[in-house]
């Protein structure tokens, strides 16, 4: 089910971390017969005020509980981290079927324009075809930069 939605590590063995103002949460996955199995699971406090509104306030306590969530899943198991959904901005557009990916980023671009109301260099973003739809059906995900930089 992952496989269409994510791309999934080559690693037998991975862990994804969603993050927010009050916790991280987390699970491991490991490669079994087919598929992945679920390894364990979790969540870690974040003290009140070390993020608001997904950025990040106090750096230092907030590697400290990053530092916990490390002793829960493994140092030497991979991560597939997500920033706060409450800084992000994820949108679907059609783009003409015949667009090469330089003609995508600047429809992209100028969508961002007109969405957000704010430079596009101030902001990250990527985007990829949304599997089986018709037409060219594109998923965006975009972050303030600003925000991106902290994590």
């Amino acid at each position: 089910m992952l496989g269409g939605l994510i791309e999934l590590p080559r690693a037998s063995r991975v862990a994804g971390v969603s993050m927010c103002d009050t916790v991280l949460s987390w699970i491991v996955l490991e490669r079994a017969s087919r598929g992945f199995r679920v390894v364990s699971h979790g969540t870690v406090p974040i003290a009140r005020g070390i993020v608001e509104d997904g950025v990040i306030r106090d750096a230092t306590q907030f590697a400290a509980s990053l530092h916990s969530l490390r002793a829960q899943i493994g140092a030497r198991t991979p991560v597939h981290a997500g920033l706060p959904e409450t800084v992000s901005y994820v949108f679907d557009m059609l783009i003409p079927e015949e667009a090469s990916r330089e003609t995508a980023v600047r429809l992209v671009e100028f969508e961002l324009g007109k969405r957000l109301g704010v430079p596009t260099e101030d902001v990250f973003f990527d985007f990829e075809p949304v599997p089986e739809t018709a037409g060219k059906r594109i998923a965006v995900g975009a972050f303030p930069r600003q925000v991106v930089r902290t994590y």
